[in-house]
């Protein structure tokens, strides 16, 4: 890889392969530390997340018919089923709205910017106020969830009432 630009742009796919493999084994020291530090560990935690569940989940019995047709649960999950998937719908429009929202003042903002150096900091300053906004929509909608299960509430009103829970507790534990 320590060639020329005009060199490199000649190399097609047989020469990007070739030229990796140099690289690699030029600094196979670091390459293996990497994959011994990070690629093995989350292996084997992927590997044992699938045991363990399987040894947890292998005891569900998977009987569709087992439930019954006269299972009391049966109503109230669909009630509660009903409701999730209002508040998923209007989850679904609020999460679209901002993301066609944040696309587009990121790239006015940047259009606008003058120099390299501008276009870097609004960009990386905008990224943050989009992912803690992103964060905090995830937030509200996860607590909304939990409340259209515990009252009577969907869509737009489980949202709202989520929202007010979680700017309450905020300022309860801003009083501390």
């Amino acid at each position: 890889m320590d060639c020329e630009p005009e060199v490199l742009q000649f190399l097609g796919i047989g020469g990007i392969y070739r030229d990796a493999c140099k690289l690699i084994l030029s600094w196979r020291l670091l390459f293996s530390q990497i994959v011994a530090s990070l690629i093995v560990p989350l292996s084997l935690l992927f590997l044992a997340h699938i045991q363990i569940s399987h040894f947890i989940f292998s005891h569900i019995d998977r009987n569709n018919n087992a439930l019954g047709a006269s299972s009391p649960q049966l109503p109230i999950l669909r009630v509660v089923w009903c409701r999730l998937a209002h508040t998923f719908i209007f989850a679904f429009f609020i999460l679209l709205t901002y993301n066609l929202l944040s696309i587009l003042s990121i790239i006015s903002a940047l259009l606008m910017a003058g120099d390299y150096a501008t276009k870097i900091f609004i960009a990386f300053s905008l990224g943050l106020l989009y992912l803690a906004g992103l964060i905090w929509i995830s937030v509200v909608w996860h607590v909304a969830s939990v409340v259209l299960v515990l009252e009577d509430a969907c869509g737009v009103e489980a949202i709202r009432r989520s929202r007010e829970l979680i700017i309450t507790e905020i300022s309860i534990i801003d009083c501390y």
